[in-house]
């Protein structure tokens, strides 16, 4: 998983040297996506959490799915798991709503259906 994360020289020097890396390098690297003081951790995380459980559930759902999929399988078969999921959020309650919500310029409200 860390060639995926990193890219494939990163992921060598790190396995090869047990080389330590300090948070700014590993956000420069793309080993995580965000630095955020001790003190702020728990703030943060729950408002990330609040603006994910403010999307289409069913949306999360499967992008999650697909994610995780796409993560760890051949190219081919990621891509055609993510298309089967495209087309499974086609046909929610979820979808009608956000399109039509997003047309009137409104906040959708999400029903995980």
């Amino acid at each position: 998983m860390l060639p995926r994360a990193v890219g494939i020289a990163w992921a060598k020097r790190l396995i090869y040297t047990g080389e330590h890396i300090d948070a700014a390098k590993a956000l420069t690297i793309g080993l995580i996506e965000e630095v955020t003081a001790p003190e702020t951790l728990t703030e943060r995380a729950v408002e990330l959490a609040k603006t994910i459980a403010n999307n289409a559930p069913v949306s999360i759902a499967l992008a999650k799915k697909v994610l995780n999929r796409v993560s760890v399988g051949d190219l081919e078969t990621a891509l055609a798991f993510e298309t089967e999921a495209l087309l499974a959020t086609y046909s929610t309650d979820d979808n009608e709503q956000g399109v039509a919500a997003f047309a009137r310029g409104e906040k959708p409200k999400f029903s995980g259906k």
